[in-house]
């Protein structure tokens, strides 16, 4: 693992109880700036915040964990499909 990759089982152990992220936290897990979370959102590529309030809202701790994990799922199956065809 690189530094400037993410342990999400580390992440997850650390924060091992659901907690609510608001978005400052969300973009520093997740490296994205709030317009391309949002238009993500939009795109369903992204977990949905949850409303905490009447102008506030919060993204579930799992669901981010979730979302980062099925990237690097996403990431590993590229390249395993792409050493099956000889790449």
């Amino acid at each position: 693992m690189t530094d400037s990759e993410i342990d999400v089982a580390a992440l997850q152990a650390k924060h091992h109880t659901l907690s609510i992220f608001r978005l400052p936290k969300v973009k520093e897990i997740t490296g994205k700036g709030r317009s391309s979370i949002y238009a993500e959102i939009k795109d369903g590529t992204f977990p949905p915040p949850v409303k905490l309030g009447a102008r506030a809202v919060g993204w579930k701790s799992t669901d981010v964990y979730d979302w980062m994990n099925s990237l690097t799922q996403k990431q590993t199956g590229n390249a395993d499909r792409g050493m099956a065809h000889g790449r």
